[in-house]
């Protein structure tokens, strides 16, 4: 064999494929899938073959490698205008209401930046594992089971530790 050729052939038997290194952790949690990208970790609570097809009506969640938390609501198509500040209700359980600024980053998605530790608490500790959202002034709300937040954070925490 060549020796260019056997260098080539080395490296690719010894350094780890595009796709393993994509896709470091990948766990799943009931309905959840937790995964590393680049320099976070994110879950989503739909498939990713319903959200390609529909990437409506969905929540997931995003931990960056230095420890930011970003929320982000999958609305409905044509409900928001881009860069626009979103009042958001959330309602833990029918118990208790939570008021948050988010920013539409698309027409259907709303991001809500910097989330910390008492939020992350009230959506683990939902009662009933349920979690309505609404933005003001929009017709219709979200509904979300959140029964596992508190494993789906851990596990976001377990993935950020796997970032390089």
């Amino acid at each position: 064999m060549r020796p260019w050729l056997r260098i080539a052939v080395l490296a690719a038997a010894v350094l780890p494929s595009a796709a393993a290194a994509q896709s470091a952790f990948d766990q799943r949690i009931a309905h959840w899938r937790i995964s590393a990208g680049g320099t976070s970790c994110i879950a989503f609570n739909r498939p990713a073959y319903e959200l390609n097809a529909s990437p409506f009506n969905a929540l997931s969640v995003r931990l960056s490698k230095q420890g930011r938390w970003n929320f982000m609501v999958h609305f409905w198509p044509k409900t928001f205008t881009p860069d626009a500040d979103i009042p958001l209700v959330f309602r833990f359980g029918g118990a208790k209401d939570v008021r948050a600024l988010g920013k539409a980053a698309d027409e259907y998605l709303v991001i809500l930046s910097s989330i910390g530790a008492s939020f992350r608490g009230d959506v683990a500790n939902a009662p009933k594992g349920e979690m309505e959202v609404r933005a003001e002034g929009v017709t219709g709300r979200l509904y979300f089971d959140v029964t596992d937040a508190a494993a789906v954070f851990a596990a976001l925490e377990d993935c950020a530790k796997t970032l390089r």
